[in-house]
Formats: C-alpha cells, sequence, structure tokens
C-alpha cells in the first residue's frame, strides 16, 4: 500500500532477498513499519531475529522508494487503510447478499464467489488509490495444498478416506491484496 499510496513501482516480491528468510523480511519490515526509532525496531527482533542490523539496511536498501515511511510508526496507518478496504470489500458483499469473512489481509468466500471478491477487493483498493492497479491474488487452500502433496506422493489427489474430516472445515477460499 506505501508503494501505491506514493505511487512508485511495486516490487514484483518485495521479500525476495535470497540472503533471508522471507518469513523474518515480513517481521522485520512489519516492525520497521510500526516502530518509532530504528533502534526499537532492531531492539524488539534481536532475539528472533540473529542478523537484524544487517537485513535492516538490507531491506531500507531494497525498499529505497518508500523509506520515509521507515521508523515513523506509519504502521498504525496502513492498519487502518487496510481495514477501509476490508470494510468496503464485506459490505459490497452484503450489498450482493452473499458474505465475506476477513482474515488479516485475506477473505474466506464460498466456492463459486471468488470472481466477486477479486473484483470486490480490486474496486475497494482502486477507491483508495485510483491510480495503482490491484495486485489481488488467490491463496492456495488446504485442500489445494492436501491434493498437490497427494499427488507428489503418488496417491488419487481426490480420494481423501485417510484425510482428518477436520481438515475439511479448513477448506476455503481467500484472496490477498
Amino acid at each position: 500500500m506505501l508503494y501505491a499510496q506514493e505511487n512508485v513501482p511495486v516490487p514484483s516480491d518485495p521479500y525476495d532477498m535470497p540472503d533471508f528468510e522471507r518469513d523474518d523480511q515480513k517481521q522485520a519490515i512489519n516492525e520497521i513499519l510500526n516502530a518509532s526509532t530504528r533502534d526499537s525496531a532492531e531492539r524488539s527482533l534481536r532475539r528472533k531475529i540473529k542478523n537484524i542490523r544487517t537485513l535492516t539496511d538490507a531491506l531500507i536498501k531494497r525498499h529505497k522508494l518508500i523509506e520515509g515511511h521507515f521508523f515513523c510508526g506509519d504502521g498504525v496507518h496502513l492498519q487502518y487503510l487496510d481495514s477501509q478496504i476490508a470494510e468496503l470489500v464485506m459490505m459490497r458483499f452484503l450489498e450482493l447478499g452473499r458474505l465475506a469473512l476477513p482474515v488479516h489481509d485475506s477473505f474466506i468466500v464460498r466456492v463459486g464467489q471468488e470472481a466477486e471478491l477479486k473484483n470486490a477487493m480490486d474496486e475497494a483498493f482502486t477507491s483508495l488509490f485510483p491510480n495503482v492497479e490491484s495486485r489481488t491474488k488467490p491463496k492456495t487452500t488446504v485442500m489445494e495444498e492436501e491434493a498437490k502433496n497427494r499427488m507428489n506422493d503418488g496417491k488419487d489427489e481426490f480420494k481423501f478416506n485417510d484425510f482428518d474430516l477436520e481438515d475439511l472445515t479448513k477448506y476455503s477460499y481467500y484472496y490477498d491484496l
């Protein structure tokens, strides 16, 4: 969202630095955006990420175009913008007589409503950032992952006799902003 707010090109993958774990990059960016100083951001991550100073330097270099938002507490504003998008999506689905359940930066909808969700998310994003194209993408579901794993193991992807039925309740279609 910061790239959209600044109207500058968005990297295809903001967490693609090969020398660092993807989860560490995500956690560090989150802290960098929420902390008021570099020292407080690094202090909070020292126990979790061994090379936090090197990672912070790399993230600043990687995200030079939005560096002005680092270490100033802008994360709260981003959460507010995210909540505005979520509200617009949920209200659009209510207008359609349907339900979209928010989960972090994603939504769960009934199977068959994926296109409507994508449209609602794209419209909501564009309403806040009219000069930037939305990059909404589907997330892989639990069932899709299980089918892929079964195929890789040489099993029939659609026979779930040995699949825990409780996992079926996790099956949902998500989209991620």
